[in-house]
């Protein structure tokens, strides 16, 4: 008998999920299940945990990130919705 137990609902409704290309120059993209089109929310963070970049109302199942005025780094995503996605990439 399995005695474990969850200890929170992001234990059921977190996942890990990655961008490709990456690293990247130009742009990059990340692909999730949304086969409902809920409404998703793309939160781009530095290393210091400063937000860098918000994508709002995403209603497809992928999302494209342009570098824009990214700087080279590591950063950190996270995709909220219906279920919450996270994940990181590299600018070069």
């Amino acid at each position: 008998e399995d005695n474990r137990f969850l200890t929170s609902v992001n234990d059921l409704r977190s996942r890990e999920i990655i961008s490709y290309p990456n690293p990247f120059s130009n742009r990059t993209q990340i692909d999730f299940e949304n086969p409902m089109k809920q409404p998703y929310q793309l939160i781009i963070t530095d290393m210091s945990g400063k937000i860098v970049k918000v994508i709002k109302d995403i209603r497809d199942d992928k999302v494209v990130v342009l570098r824009e005025n990214l700087p080279q780094g590591f950063y950190l995503f996270e995709l909220k919705g219906e279920t919450v996605y996270r994940g990181k990439f590299i600018i070069e």
